[in-house]
């Protein structure tokens, strides 16, 4: 890509250069922004300290420089930008709008990448043993030789300015009266990507590659799983068929959390010839006028699941759905179902919460630029929400961050990569986190094959940390596996996680019934607390029938059993907020599960948790039902308490 780049004269903003072109990008431009009659300004974005020297810049990388005074001050100073008048970022938007319509470009190359930079590096700093000094702009910095550059700065003067005399906490700078270039030799290239020639600097090739021998996986290539040809088929009950409406709305509100699921089918009105646009467009509209109709907004939503009938309408729904929100979109997982027997064309399943007095807050992690650290987003979301203690991760496919295209190799580097997404975006919203601090995994695969891989992956990757860390009260979550017909860009393996900021004070229980013949498995990972709870429902072929109960006998066992699983866990059922059911079309019919689901999980009146069922193309060996259900005690009731 053709790249302006930010300068200060700081060392951060002269590395990135490197790494752009070591990335093959080409600079074509310089850019920096200046204060207005002094060298030191009070600035939340810019280092200006050193200022009076940039202009040698342009010479040294033989390259036009493009500057502005700073006019604005530092107005907006939230986490969140939102555009305001007299900002300094504000000046910086109009620098970017005057250099292209001189030159033409395609990116801006920072020297920062992850909005909380800094706090990460102060909280890590007992960890590494580093003195915080310096991380809030204490120290400034300015280069004066590079790889890139064809000539080097000299200082011939320096004066020390003393910009605060506080007794505590003074401030001085060094201002430069007078410096020159030299030529560094007359072999330097006059291409500026030949300037690296031969100099150690790390790409975003090899750090992947890094990222993926860094995660554990061994596997033996002749034990994969096989695709199973037979399957079991629940007894049809009375209702059955299609929905007969083309839209299919599922609420549930408990306390400041809602969870909305709208599906839309197609229509049977023959002449309908709505557009996957116009779609997802209704899908949406449904949505917001759903919540506005509970007193709730689209910036309300945290977390989406997007289930598509067709991957290539991808970049045709993105198109509509980025048009409800604006800065910090909730995190959203995409994968395709199975819908090719139940007409269905889109399924969005939202995590709604309202901002309650003293029960937490909201933090949301979106990251558009390319970077050496964790994919950028490749639609309107963001890497992870945070709510109270609970993370919502987007779903990780493995993508190289400095590219985003799909890591060759097939489904091992892409296990690793991705898993290592993971393990990075959750580091980097809270300090220390990692994969002990999954409460619920489901891991999308598109071949029955690929699930050891994926759970290898995963089990060797937490083994170790879970022997360690089970005597401090730290247990893994609970997984869950799936097979869909394709993932965004072609990936194998993408991994849906939802975690919890403190991983401290969990346990886990199982309960086995049998109904009728079936297998009935009921794991729950829960906060000691009582606060919060994931379960993974697994039902399992009959040992000895090819037909099974009725669809109802094990419906009622489930339920009757995860009851009785929750108030072990100090819950009740009214807490469940979704249950999300991935079933198998051979085995089951949507309307029949609905039914049936509806009826036995509402048995005291007080209303269902909202149901989500995804069809897929296999489940792991000998299950022919899986559920992922999300408990949530009410926030409001964690105020009280404290």
């Amino acid at each position: 890509m053709r790249v302006v780049a930010l300068v200060s004269g700081g060392k951060d903003s002269c590395y990135n250069m490197m790494q752009c072109v070591a990335e093959g990008h080409q600079i074509v431009a310089l850019a920096n922004l200046r204060p207005q009659g002094k060298d030191e300004l009070d600035s939340y974005m810019f280092q200006t300290v050193g200022h009076d020297a940039i202009d040698l810049y342009a010479e040294a990388m033989g390259l036009p420089l493009y500057r502005r005074t700073i006019q604005g001050g530092s107005l907006q100073v939230d986490m969140d930008y939102t555009p305001t008048e007299a900002d300094e970022v504000e000046d910086l938007f109009f620098l970017l709008q005057e250099i292209k319509g001189d030159v033409e470009i395609e990116a801006v190359s920072v020297g920062a990448i992850l909005s909380d930079y800094q706090r990460v590096r102060v909280e890590n700093s007992k960890k590494f043993g580093l003195n915080i000094c310096g991380e809030g702009g204490e120290y400034e910095t300015f280069t004066l030789d590079c790889p890139l550059f064809r000539k080097k700065i000299i200082i011939d003067s320096s004066e020390k300015v003393v910009h605060s005399a506080d007794p505590f906490a003074p401030v001085a700078y060094l201002k430069f009266p007078k410096m020159h270039l030299k030529d560094k030799s007359q072999d330097t290239p006059q291409d500026i990507s030949s300037r690296l020639t031969g100099l150690i600097i790390k790409t975003g090739d090899i750090m992947v590659q890094q990222a993926i021998n860094a995660v554990k996986l061994h596997v033996d290539i002749t034990k994969r799983n096989q695709q199973e040809t037979s399957h079991t088929r629940l007894k049809p009950s009375t209702n059955k068929g299609v929905p007969t409406q083309d839209i299919v709305v599922m609420k549930k509100t408990h306390g400041a959390y809602t969870w909305l699921s709208v599906a839309l089918y197609k229509p049977e009105d023959s002449n309908n010839k709505r557009t996957i646009e116009d779609t997802a467009q209704v899908a949406m509209d449904t949505i917001k006028d759903t919540l506005e109709g509970s007193g709730l907004c689209m910036a309300d939503i945290v977390h989406v699941q997007l289930y598509v009938a067709d991957m290539a309408d991808f970049g045709k729904i993105n198109s509509r759905y980025k048009q409800y929100f604006s800065i910090n979109p909730p995190s959203r997982v995409c994968v395709k179902g199975a819908f090719h027997t139940s007409g269905k064309l889109v399924q969005l399943d939202c995590c709604v919460w309202r901002l309650q007095t003293g029960a937490g807050e909201r933090r949301t992690m979106h990251v558009q630029g390319l970077s050496h650290w964790a994919p950028a987003n490749i639609g309107p979301y963001s890497q992870v929400t945070q709510v109270a203690q609970t993370l919502f991760l987007a779903g990780q496919i493995p993508l190289c961050p400095s590219t985003m295209l799909l890591v060759e190799g097939g489904i091992i580097p892409q296990t690793r990569l991705s898993l290592s997404h993971v393990q990075r975006v959750l580091s980097a919203m809270c300090a220390g986190a990692s994969l002990m601090n999954s409460r619920l995994v489901i891991c999308y695969v598109t071949d029955i094959s690929y699930v050891q891989i994926a759970k290898g992956a995963w089990m060797q990757n937490t083994q170790v940390m879970d022997n360690i860390q089970q005597d401090e009260g730290l247990r893994s979550g609970l997984e869950t596996y799936v097979v869909v017909p394709a993932l965004p860009r072609g990936a194998l393996v993408e991994w849906h996680v939802t975690a919890t900021a403190d991983p401290a004070g969990w346990d886990v229980e199982r309960i086995w019934r049998s109904a009728g013949g079936a297998e009935v498995t009921l794991d729950c990972c829960y906060s000691t607390d009582s606060r919060t709870a994931a379960v993974k429902i697994s039902v399992g072929k009959p040992s000895t029938s090819q037909e099974c109960t009725s669809l109802e006998e094990v419906i009622s066992t489930l339920v009757h059993e995860l009851s009785d699983l929750l108030s072990v866990c100090g819950l009740e059922l009214q807490d469940v907020l979704v249950v999300r059911i991935f079933y198998l079309p051979e085995v089951a019919e949507e309307q029949q599960l609905q039914t049936v689901m509806e009826g036995g999980l509402n048995q005291d009146g007080r209303g269902a948790p909202a149901l989500a069922f995804v069809p897929v193309s296999a489940l792991e060996p000998g299950q022919i039902l899986t559920a992922c259900c999300w408990v949530q005690r009410p926030l409001e009731h964690w105020a009280r308490e404290t």
